[in-house]
């Protein structure tokens, strides 16, 4: 007893493996296409020297760079919460002094007039932000921090 295989069988064997040919050197030229359009730059601001004057387009604006540096100071306000409340030096009413900082800041970087223009990216950081700073002035008020 024997098997055959019939040529039925291997022209459709042959098929399929030309069908995974021409799909994995597709996928290979599309990633390719797209690595070249990708290293085209898309930015004229990006290929200036240092110095050049920008179009009034693509220029920030002064408030939107001061929205900017008030969202990187309040990350690094929480940052330095997390490590005072970590050390052992500093008491809880200094803690807490700064806890209320970051809660006024947090409501200066909402107020301000192009919080609302921002993606909600950073919206929903802000919010977690205040959020989290919420539940550790309930946690120091109660009495879960020992310093």
């Amino acid at each position: 007893m024997s098997i055959k295989i019939t040529n039925d069988y291997l022209k459709q064997l042959e098929v399929k493996q030309n069908k995974t040919k021409t799909t994995s050197s597709d996928f290979q030229n599309l990633l390719e296409q797209e690595l070249k359009t990708n290293q085209q730059p898309k930015n004229i601001a990006t290929n200036m020297a240092p110095g050049t004057i920008l179009p009034l387009n693509l220029q920030p604006s002064n408030l939107e760079l001061n929205l900017m540096q008030d969202v990187d100071n309040l990350l690094k306000m929480w940052e330095n919460y997390s490590q005072k409340l970590s050390s052992e030096q500093d008491s809880l009413k200094e803690i807490y002094g700064l806890l209320q900082e970051i809660q006024n800041k947090i409501n200066k970087v909402k107020q301000h007039p192009f919080f609302a223009k921002q993606p909600t990216d950073l919206k929903n950081l802000l919010n977690e932000i205040e959020i989290m700073a919420t539940t550790e002035e309930i946690k120091i008020n109660r009495g879960d921090y020992f310093v």
